[in-house]
This record gives structure tokens, C-alpha cells and sequence, in this order.
């Protein structure tokens, strides 16, 4: 049910005459601010069909006198700038419930949650309801500037951060196997040093010359693997120019020198025209004071002659410059440099290749003499260390197949390495777009729009002790049991609890309606003292439903406040020794009396006792 709805349920279509083309109601409070005197004046309107015109509505505050409205301009709802101003002025929203409440629905309050009450009446204490809306402003503000940029499509972005992270793990996981073969390598070359000395110790052939030609031999291997590699590098870089072809290599390079010796020819031209346009100025000039001075017509053929004098010694184009450039991106120093950079892949490549190639033969071959000089000494061993020998061996060879795995996996973890950091500078890119003045301004409100939510979150827990003290006193005051409950306590996350004196809750084991009731209006009466408002403290029908043992607590406590207290009572409720309870506070009385005509039609009476 929207407010409209609302309203139109409550109306009290009898009550009016039906000639009436117009219904309105209208309700005005006037009370005191510091000493200010201050008029909230509603009205509502209807038309004749019950139907109520929110547009026709009309709210007016008076504060001495003086009308209080909102700015002529950017105000698009009047209605919440003075729904703001009240909570500002007045009485937060949050605290409204607590301050203006009906006792015969304190059994409905009792069954919500009472947590999310008092996390309510706190914020209004605090104030932090208006910092929430603060937080909600801001992050809508982000919203709208974020609405502002144009940027990549979000798909995209996580596709290539999800493809990033896939690379980052297997980077890691790649380390990790890196780790664990240079740890069992290391191992295996402790055990291989253990058993050459004692194959050196048991055999009359020195194992120390075998251990010699073997690290001979596999840093001849390693430094055949070096130029191997070397060779792959220089076929992916300079060596996939080679591969084009002579032809096509010469041809760019000739290319190049002709568009060269063309910019050269045109830059020529260029400061050739600039002297001359001064050339032909002083000429013309110079036609016109001759004496006797020279006819405009014969003037004008001259300097046009001369004109085409000059432009016909800057044709054809000098021998050997291009037709025309197709490599405009190359110009100037950028051109020589590619020219040179042909030019030396013509003349050094080849020299580089021939090098790697010449110093893995020789690698190789040595790699292989030392191998054949160890199996012959490994064949003077004797029988008896054939075991060894074998053990040996395998160890070794484990080694350098372990050592051909981590070569692998540094080589995977380069290729790796260059295609996150190739990623990375995809995703920098893209991500270029958003970094706007708007999409800043929107991260910083939604930086201090998070502050905002943590500082309201972490500043609730400092009042649950005081409304939790507050709750305790009102409850022994107003329960005719007060030595049932040690104290009443508020956690951290506003939960409250009935503690007896062995420190145990026993609100969830003795829920009597007429205690629940009780309990909720010392929540109630537990947050208007807590915030010192000097609001007045409204209650209809304050004593509903309650036993009498209880109502002469609970309407001490009540009355117990600083500021006005207004008891909206039945003529059974506030009467006899309660009300000679709280005789001496009554400032003044008023009785209601309804007057009525017939069935649902009448009208009330007001008289000052």
C-alpha cells in the first residue's frame, strides 16, 4: 500500500457533509525549540470521490513566526526537503518510533527485531542516518559518472585479467618445478661425490679422472646447448629477415636510399622556393622602377616567364630518387636507421650464424672425446666395481636429464613471462580508457562512500552500553519482578539479552507477553533518555494490556523523562492511585469527549480540567 492508499483507508468519509465538493484534514503542532516557539502546520486533501491529491498537499513550518521553505531552485521534492529539515531540526526519523509510540502495539514491537531496533534508535542518537544517506548519495553519484564514460566492454577486461591470473599460476607452479629440480639436482650431485670417493677408495683406477672427464664433458655439452640456443634466438629475430630472400632484402634496401634521395630532392625544393618567392617580389618590384617603367602586361609575361624558368630546373626528379614512398611511416633518421639495420643483417648475420654453428661443433666433438676417454677408463675398472660404476652412471645421466628439464622450464618460463607482460600492456591499455576525471571521481566516491558505511558500522558498538544500562534502569523500575534480571545487556551486533546473576539469558527461555511488553517499552524509554532530545515523549494508551502490578512502574518510569511528556490515556488506564503516582508531575489535563450523532458520525469535544 503506497501513502496515497494509505491515507485514503484512514479518511473519515462519514464524518463529512456530502454536499462537501472538497475533504481536507489538517493537523497542527505547535511546541518550543530552546525557547524558540516553532508551528508544523499538515494538510491533507481529498476529493469527493475519497480520493486523496498528494499534489495538493501542503506543509508549512513556522519558527517565530517566520515561515521556514526550501530554495527557489533545485529543490525537485519539496515534501523531502522538509522531511530533511524536521529530521535536522527536530527529531531524527530514526528516533520518531521512540518518541511517539502506541502502547497497545507494544506486543507488535515486542515481536519484531529487537536487534534492528536498537540499531535504529542508535543511528537516530548518533545521527549516523544521515550519514548513511550520505554514503548512498555518494555511491549513486558514482554511478552517474560512471554512466558518463565510454569503456571497454567488461567481458573483455575479465577475459583478460581471468587469462593474466591463468598465466601468474602457471608461472608459479613453473618456479616451483624450477625449485624442485635444482634441489633434487643438487642432491643426486651430493650422492654422485659420495659414490665417486668411495669408487676411488676400492679401485686402484683413479675415479677422479673419471669424475674429471665427466664435468669436462658436460660443460662442453652445456656449452653446446648455449650456442644451440643462441642459434634459436638469432632464426626468431634477425635471422627471420635473412629468410625473406636476398632479392626482396637488396630491394628494400634500394627502395629506401631512393625515398631517401626523393625527401632530400624535396626538401631541396622547399628552401629553393622560399628564396625564390623573395626573388620574385624583388623582381617585380624592380620591373616597376625602371624608367622609362615596364607595361603591366609585359611585367606580368616576364615574371611568369621566370617562374616557369624555375620550376622547370627542378624537373624530372633527380636520377635514382623513388616515384613515389611506400614506407611513409619511415622518414628522416628513422629511414637510415632501418636502411642501416638491413644493411647489417647483409653484412653480419652470417658471420654470427657461421660462429654459433662452428662453436657447437666444436663443443660437440670435444663433448664426445671426453665421453669416449671416460669409457675407456671406466673399462680398466675392475669387475668389482661394476656396481658402482653402474650406480654412477645413472646418477649421471639422471642429472643432465633433470638439467635438459629445468632448460625447458626457464625457456617455458621466458615464453611465459613475455606473454603476461604482452597481456599486461593489452589490459593497461584498455584500461587507459577508464581512467576519466569522472571514473576518478566516481572510485573517490566510492572510497569515502565505503569509509562512510565502516565509520557507521564501528561506531554502533559505543552506545550499546549506554542504551543497555538505560534499558536495565528502566526495566527494574517498571517490572514488578525487578530481581529477576541482573542486568540487561547489548552486544556489539545490538542483540539483546536478559542476564540473570549467574550471568545467563534468560530472555529466550521466559518470554511472557506481559514481560516482552515491558521489555520493549524499556527500549523505548532506554533510547529517548539516552539522546537527551528535548523532543516531547508521546505514548497512547501507555498502560494497554498491561497487569495491574505493573502499570505503576511503568508510568513512574515514563514520566521519569527531562523534557514534556504527553499521555494519551483511556478512562481506565491513567486513573485512580496511578494517577496519584505521578500527581505532582501533571502540568495540565485535558478530556476528549465524543459527541455522537448517530453510528460512525459525531465529533469530539476538548475540556481543560
Amino acid at each position: 500500500m503506497n501513502y496515497s492508499r494509505f491515507m485514503e483507508s484512514t479518511l473519515h468519509v462519514e464524518a463529512f457533509e456530502q454536499e462537501q465538493q472538497a475533504l481536507n484534514c489538517e493537523v497542527e503542532i505547535a511546541f518550543k525549540l530552546n525557547s524558540e516557539p516553532v508551528v508544523i502546520h499538515r494538510i491533507w486533501h481529498f476529493d469527493k470521490e475519497k480520493n486523496h491529491l498528494l499534489e495538493d498537499d501542503d506543509l508549512r513550518i513556522l519558527r517565530s513566526a517566520e515561515p521556514v521553505a526550501p530554495p527557489a531552485i533545485n529543490v525537485e521534492d519539496r515534501d523531502k526537503w522538509y522531511s530533511d529539515y524536521i529530521a535536522r531540526n527536530f527529531l531524527p526519523v530514526d528516533l520518531a518510533n521512540f518518541f511517539l509510540f502506541d502502547g497497545e502495539q507494544a506486543q507488535h514491537y515486542a515481536s519484531l527485531d529487537m536487534a534492528d531496533q536498537v540499531k535504529k534508535g542508535i543511528k537516530g542518537l548518533l545521527g549516523l542516518t544521515l550519514l548513511e544517506s550520505l554514503a548512498e548519495d555518494l555511491q549513486t553519484y558514482a554511478s552517474r559518472e560512471r554512466s558518463h564514460v565510454s569503456h571497454p566492454d567488461e567481458e573483455t577486461l575479465n577475459n583478460l585479467a581471468n587469462e593474466i591470473e591463468e598465466l601468474q599460476k602457471r608461472i608459479h607452479t613453473n618456479e616451483e618445478q624450477i625449485n624442485k629440480l635444482d634441489e633434487e639436482i643438487a642432491d643426486l650431485n651430493r650422492d654422485s661425490d659420495d659414490l665417486a670417493r668411495k669408487m676411488e677408495e676400492d679401485d686402484q683406477v683413479s675415479m677422479t679422472d673419471i669424475v674429471d672427464l665427466t664435468k669436462e664433458e658436460e660443460s662442453h655439452r652445456a656449452n653446446a646447448e648455449t650456442a644451440t640456443q643462441g642459434i634459436s634466438d638469432l632464426l626468431a629475430s634477425e635471422m627471420a629477415l635473412m629468410l625473406v630472400g636476398e632479392n626482396l632484402l637488396n630491394n628494400t634496401v634500394d627502395q629506401l636510399m631512393r625515398e631517401q634521395k626523393r625527401e632530400e630532392w624535396e626538401q631541396g625544393r622547399v628552401q629553393g622556393d622560399e628564396k625564390f618567392n623573395e626573388y620574385h617580389a624583388d623582381l617585380s618590384n624592380r620591373l616597376l622602377a625602371l624608367d622609362p617603367p615596364v607595361n603591366k602586361t609585359l611585367q606580368k609575361k616576364i615574371l611568369q616567364a621566370v617562374k616557369a624558368a624555375w620550376q622547370e630546373i627542378w624537373r624530372p626528379l633527380p636520377e635514382g630518387a623513388a616515384n613515389s614512398y611506400l614506407h611513409k611511416s619511415l622518414a628522416g633518421r628513422v629511414r637510415n636507421q632501418a636502411t642501416e639495420k638491413l644493411q647489417e643483417i647483409d653484412r653480419e648475420i652470417n658471420q654470427k650464424l657461421e660462429g654459433l654453428v662452428q662453436k657447437r661443433e666444436v663443443a660437440l666433438k670435444a663433448a664426445e672425446e671426453k665421453k669416449l676417454e671416460r669409457m675407456k677408463a671406466q673399462q680398466r675398472k675392475p669387475q668389482a666395481a661394476k656396481n658402482e660404476r653402474e650406480a654412477y652412471n645413472r646418477i649421471r645421466d639422471r642429472i643432465r636429464s633433470l638439467q635438459t628439464e629445468k632448460q625447458e622450464a626457464g625457456r617455458l618460463q621466458e615464453t611465459l613471462k613475455s606473454d603476461i607482460s604482452s597481456k599486461n600492456s593489452e589490459l593497461q591499455r584498455l584500461t587507459s580508457y577508464i581512467a576519466s576525471d569522472s571514473i576518478q571521481r566516481a572510485k573517490y566516491a566510492e572510497r569515502i562512500s565505503a569509509l562512510i558505511r565502516k565509520v557507521v558500522q564501528e561506531t554502533i558498538p559505543h552506545q550499546t552500553k549506554n542504551i543497555g544500562d538505560a534499558m536495565t534502569e528502566a526495566w527494574k523500575s517498571m517490572s514488578h519482578m525487578p530481581d529477576r534480571i541482573a542486568r540487561i545487556n547489548v552486544t556489539d551486533a545490538c542483540e539483546v539479552e536478559m542476564l540473570d546473576r549467574h550471568g545467563e539469558d534468560i530472555r529466550s527461555v521466559d518470554r511472557s507477553a506481559g514481560g516482552e511488553q515491558i521489555f520493549t517499552q524499556a527500549l523505548f524509554w532506554a533510547v529517548t533518555h539516552v539522546s537527551q532530545h528535548e523532543f516531547p515523549f508521546v505514548v497512547d494508551t501507555p498502560l494497554a494490556r498491561l497487569s495491574h502490578e505493573n502499570r505503576l512502574g511503568v508510568i513512574r518510569q515514563f514520566t521519569d523523562h527531562s523534557g514534556q511528556v504527553i499521555l494519551l490515556s483511556t478512562d481506565t488506564e491513567v486513573v485512580g492511585e496511578v494517577l496519584d503516582a505521578i500527581q505532582d508531575k501533571i502540568a495540565i489535563s485535558w478530556r476528549l469527549d465524543l459527541h455522537e450523532y448517530e453510528k460512525g458520525i459525531g465529533h469530539t469535544t476538548v475540556t481543560k480540567l
